[in-house]
């Protein structure tokens, strides 16, 4: 989650027990982004939001697992995501600062 919620410098400063996630979320962004569906669905996006195309495509994609969630977990969504706030309250200590705040920023809602 971290890569999605700080830039690369803030990444960089990030505390080395999360630096293996990070290198694999990038690895997984980058199969992803190359993957033709995606390509296809980015090729569709043009005119003034083009370059927000691939970003706009990652947010379809998040609504599309959103709405058939239990297709692909049998944990409800609500219930997964509790377990997400609860695990990274726990690591807050090492997050940097700004991460901590987007972090409660969702799980407010905001």
């Amino acid at each position: 989650m971290l890569p999605d919620l700080l830039s690369n410098r803030e990444l960089a400063e990030v505390h080395p027990d999360f630096q293996d996630g990070i290198r694999e979320h990038r690895l997984i962004d980058a199969f992803t982004n190359r993957h033709p569906v995606f390509l296809r669905s980015a090729g569709r996006i043009g005119g003034e939001m083009r370059r927000f195309r691939g970003i706009l495509v990652d947010i379809f994609y998040d609504h599309f697992l959103y709405v058939r969630w239990l297709q692909f977990c049998t944990q409800p969504l609500e219930e997964f995501v509790s377990t997400f706030h609860a695990s990274t309250a726990l690591l807050r200590p090492l997050l940097p600062e700004v991460a901590v705040v987007r972090l409660r920023q969702m799980e407010a809602g905001g």
